[in-house]
């Protein structure tokens, strides 16, 4: 017998939101890193130098983005990946520049949104198993 396992419609709903808007922050991400690629600044030389910190801070960008792309087939895994990522960005950010910035938070929000979605809807996805 074949027990086929239905998944509510509010848990799609989350779940497809969340993807949704991390397919939105990678065209976004997409468009920063192959954007110079494809046009460099006339005066850069095709040389870019960064400081150890903010190769660490991109570092956890990417780390970020990727726990976004995993969190499609992994929920759980995926969504913690990302939120881990960003609390670890913004703490270096804050330490080594001494200051906390808007602009790295909204970014930071833009990363948690989706994260915390795939969180609810895997929980209620869990939920429902269980029921």
């Amino acid at each position: 017998m074949n027990e086929t396992h239905s998944v509510p419609r509010p848990v799609k709903i989350i779940r497809w939101i969340a993807r949704i808007c991390s397919l939105l922050i990678l065209v976004f991400i997409l468009m920063i890193f192959v954007g110079p690629l494809l046009f460099p600044a006339p005066d850069s030389g095709g040389k870019v130098s960064l400081a150890p910190q903010d190769m660490f801070l991109l570092s956890m960008f990417g780390v970020s983005t990727i726990g976004l792309l995993i969190a499609w087939r992994w929920e759980l895994f995926g969504a913690c990946l990302t939120i881990f990522a960003v609390v670890v960005q913004q703490l270096t950010f804050s330490l080594a520049k001494n200051m906390w910035d808007v602009a790295q938070l909204i970014q930071a929000a833009f990363f948690i949104l989706p994260a915390s979605l795939f969180l609810v809807a895997w929980g209620l996805g869990r939920q429902t198993k269980k029921a």
